[in-house]
């Protein structure tokens, strides 16, 4: 098993023989971390498995702050301008538009009572809410 924080310089975080079905491994980065696994046969051929990233915990945090339960408008306060795209549960669009930083709202009174998504996009972020009408 290996790390990297690049995803390019990995690391081996531990070697296991072939009757090993688990370990236990706790990073001390709260970083990003991106794995792989590095197999190396009898014949002394390498093989490397699809490499994949792990979110650290210190990136949990949401850019937007979403109400979900909503009666006639979806609230959003957001750190910075973005643009958002509302459909149906079926992934029909019911709206787009654009927000600033800070308190918006995206109208919904026309809307009958159901389910929804609404997908924020910021830059490279995107962020996915499910929107509950009344």
């Amino acid at each position: 098993m290996e790390s990297s924080i690049d995803g390019t310089n990995f690391k081996t975080i531990n070697s296991l023989n072939g009757s090993s079905t688990n370990f236990i491994y706790a990073p001390f980065q709260q970083t990003d971390l991106y794995y792989r696994i590095k197999v190396t046969s009898t014949q002394n051929q390498i093989v490397y498995s699809n490499t994949i990233l792990l979110k650290g915990a210190g990136n949990s945090e949401k850019m937007f702050a979403v109400s979900t339960f909503i009666q006639t408008a979806i609230t959003v306060n957001a750190s910075a301008n973005f643009q958002y795209l509302v459909s149906d549960i079926s992934g029909n669009m019911i709206s787009r538009g654009t927000g600033q930083a800070g308190f918006n709202k995206v109208d919904m009174s026309r809307m009958p009572a159901g389910m929804y998504v609404l997908q924020l996009l910021n830059n490279n972020q995107k962020q996915t809410e499910r929107i509950i009408k009344q």
